[in-house]
């Protein structure tokens, strides 16, 4: 199918299915996805679809997802975290990581460090789509809501990790690689420890700036800037995460969400959608069939895990309907999980099976867990307000 004509196609679908997510509290972009996993369940592929011109546009859409994950990461933010949600959001994350990790290398028969950055990745959280429903119900600035917000924008840094290891592995696959790897990171950590330290001097000259229309530019000048080093030494995903905490970091707080807004109608607008519908595309349907317990146990233990963490976690700080409500919302995935897993894939660090079953409970979880969590607040409302 000719490029634009797939990419109408593709938009149409999106928006269509889009409609009937968001009345579900799923985000609208989740309807590329379904979409491809649709053409994947028709035996529609890329390669033999000739479509094999959307993995490099699917690429910059996971690098700029990638690079809003990192411009939301504000230092100051994180330095106001209290020390019991870092020591809650810590457990929780890692708890997971650590049964999921087990569950794929003992029962599964995974490579131990492919289990592990594996698991670590689904542990992570899709904060992005709870906050809309806490505002709805009016819990956001609740105790409890607080809480869940704050372990889920916490949750960036583990998100960054998850993404740093897989990028590590990739690099293991060769010494010269490795080598260069260590180079082009350490270039990336040392510019982006300058440009913090001075970042108050650089956003006075910012504020006073008179042509702001500007800074988008800017912005993304840093943002390829810094995936072009990364990708010379094979962490281009790093290199998007730390493009955004520098950009993000550097701007005034009202420039900042201004600069964000526009850069997320440029990811989530164009460059994202084409990544989620690749993601989908990516997927053989027939495996997930075949062997429905990989998808169902991955979905069990990192869904199980996130509750037993919680309930440990929130004892003698939550009731019991706090802490239900929590692991429910914390349970929802979003699109780290889904980075991971073609980065993993791309690299033939994994197989079509585990990614296929990945995408499956990742997507499980991103349907499901809006609709439980939201029911659950509607239910409870009173407890916590």
């Amino acid at each position: 199918m000719e490029l634009f004509t797939l990419l109408a196609v593709m938009y149409l679908a999106t928006v269509a299915v889009g409609i009937v997510l968001e009345r579900l509290r799923v985000p609208w972009i989740f309807g590329a996805l379904l979409f491809g996993v649709a053409l994947s369940a028709l035996g529609i592929k890329m390669k033999n679809g000739n479509m094999e011109y959307l993995e490099p546009l699917g690429e910059l859409g996971m690098l700029f997802l990638l690079f809003i994950i990192g411009f939301e990461i504000s230092i100051h933010e994180l330095r106001r975290q209290s020390k019991y949600v870092i020591s809650l959001t810590t457990f929780i994350i890692l708890f997971e990581a650590l049964m999921g990790g087990l569950t794929l290398h003992y029962i599964f028969h995974y490579p131990i460090k492919v289990s592990f950055i594996a698991a670590l990745s689904l542990a992570t959280i899709g904060e992005a789509i709870l906050v809309p429903i806490l505002d709805e119900f009016g819990i956001a600035r609740t105790r409890i809501g607080e809480v869940i917000i704050s372990v889920g924008t916490l949750d960036d840094i583990f998100e960054v990790v998850a993404i740093f290891f897989a990028g590590l592995l990739v690099s293991a696959t060769s010494y010269q690689t490795l080598e260069r790897s260590a180079i082009a990171l350490g270039v990336l950590l040392i510019s982006t420890a300058v440009l913090l330290k001075v970042r108050k001097l650089i956003k006075e000259e910012i504020r006073h700036a008179k042509l702001k229309y500007f800074l988008l530019g800017g912005c993304l000048f840093v943002f390829f800037s810094f995936v072009s080093i990364a990708k010379w030494g094979g962490m281009d995903a790093v290199g998007a995460i730390l493009a955004g905490v520098v950009a993000g970091n550097l701007l005034p707080s009202g420039l900042k969400r201004h600069i964000e807004s526009e850069v997320r109608v440029l990811a989530y607008g164009f460059f994202a959608t084409i990544f989620f519908f690749v993601v989908g595309l990516s997927m053989d349907v027939h495996e997930i069939l075949a062997y429905p317990l990989l998808t169902l146990t991955i979905f069990a233990v990192a869904t199980a895990s996130k509750y037993v963490a919680v309930w440990v976690g929130g004892l003698g700080r939550m009731n019991v309907r706090e802490r239900l409500v929590t692991a429910t919302g914390l349970s929802v995935r979003f699109s780290t999980s889904l980075v991971v897993a073609k980065i993993l894939l791309n690299n033939k660090l994994i197989d079509i099976s585990l990614y296929s079953a990945f995408v499956a409970a990742s997507s499980i979880s991103t349907i499901l867990v809006p609709f439980v969590f939201a029911w659950m607040l509607k239910r409870w409302r009173e407890t916590f307000v």
